[in-house]
């Protein structure tokens, strides 16, 4: 009974990790997205 307790916390720990690490990359590619569009508005979208 014990182990199937620390199994069950361990997994539930692991999915909540696993669903941060996931928000927080989902963040960081919209951020970086926006900032690229916002440079290449300042650049007046010219090639480089």
């Amino acid at each position: 009974m014990i182990s199937f307790l620390g199994i069950l916390a361990f997994g539930f720990v692991h999915v909540v990790l696993m669903a941060g690490f996931i928000y927080l990359q989902i963040g960081i590619h919209a951020n970086t997205r926006r900032t690229a569009e916002a440079v290449e508005a300042l650049l007046g979208r010219r090639e480089v």
